[in-house]
């Protein structure tokens, strides 16, 4: 393979083979073609190493065997190896409808300026079915009507919904980003268990605006061996703690940062009827170009 595909698609694995049909035959059926895709396989024993022999003259895809270390470390495995202009992680369990990649990356060329795009998505069951009503709520219910109209979520509110509340986009099945912005968050952490999506959303808050479209083109598929679905009370104190950290680490992104430093340096605050009577309206204020703190209409 020597051309740079425009997407690279990451299915990290481990033992999902009763699934696997379904997720492959949703990437294969993407009309966007300009794809590669990454297997990294932790030595499943359940037969799927050898159900994804069946792909391997398939020049888009690479298969590789890799340690097992737990969930993010297969994810990371499989980003290092990523080739592609844009990533979508596609774990082995879950679905995506056809125009998924079209529709993500349409939304990130419109919005040349931000590096992640989220669509909506539908709980599915484990024989693939739509679980109604959801068998929960999600963190992206705070956008309200929002979610009903494509929008551009700011950065810093974005941050704070990850924090306050949970992960915006709930699951990473609905996400695709620019792979520059791997370059800015790092890989994700091995160290906090099912949390790591969690501390590398809040991280990318900090860099990117987020990009929404509402059709619901991916699925989260919820069975009993769902690796994320299981949180002991240790975890959940784990949690806590390493999401101050988390914090800390982001303020000192911000409070060490350059470019941060050098943009905001003197910046005051002016009254409403002060810019009006100076004129200074729309770009000419500052954070007058994009979204204010509230979502913006794309």
């Amino acid at each position: 393979m020597n051309s740079i595909p425009l997407v690279s698609i990451c299915l990290p694995n481990l033992n999902t083979r009763p699934f696997l049909e379904a997720r492959m035959e949703s990437i294969l059926a993407q009309t966007l073609p300009d794809w590669e895709l990454i297997v990294c396989d932790s030595y499943s024993d359940d037969g799927a190493w050898e159900y994804f022999q069946r792909f391997k003259g398939d020049p888009r895809v690479q298969l590789h065997q890799v340690a097992r270390e737990g969930l993010y470390a297969g994810w990371n495995e499989c980003l290092r190896r990523a080739r592609g202009e844009f990533v979508y992680i596609a774990p082995g369990d879950d679905t995506a409808e056809p125009k998924l990649l079209e529709s993500l990356v349409a939304a990130l060329k419109a919005n040349p300026d931000a590096d992640l795009a989220v669509c909506g998505f539908e709980f599915i069951d484990e024989t693939g079915r739509i679980m109604r009503p959801p068998p929960r709520g999600t963190a992206g219910e705070f956008y309200g009507a929002w979610l009903e109209v494509a929008h551009r979520r700011n950065r810093f509110l974005e941050f704070l919904v990850h924090t306050v509340v949970d992960i915006s986009w709930t699951t990473m099945t609905a996400v695709l980003f620019r792979a520059s912005l791997l370059a800015k968050t790092g890989l994700f952490r091995t160290d906090c268990g099912a949390f790591a999506d969690k501390f590398w959303a809040m991280r990318s808050a900090l860099f990117t605006d987020t990009v929404f479209i509402p059709e619901k083109l991916a699925t989260w598929r919820q069975h009993h061996a769902q690796g994320s679905s299981r949180q002991t009370a240790a975890e959940s104190r784990r949690l806590v703690a390493q999401t101050s950290q988390t914090i800390e680490e982001c303020e000192a992104l911000v409070t060490r940062n350059p470019i941060f430093i050098k943009r905001f340096k003197d910046v005051g605050v002016m009254s409403k009827a002060d810019a009006l009577s100076w004129g200074w309206v729309g770009p000419a204020l500052p954070g007058g170009r994009g979204p204010g703190p509230a979502p913006g209409p794309i």
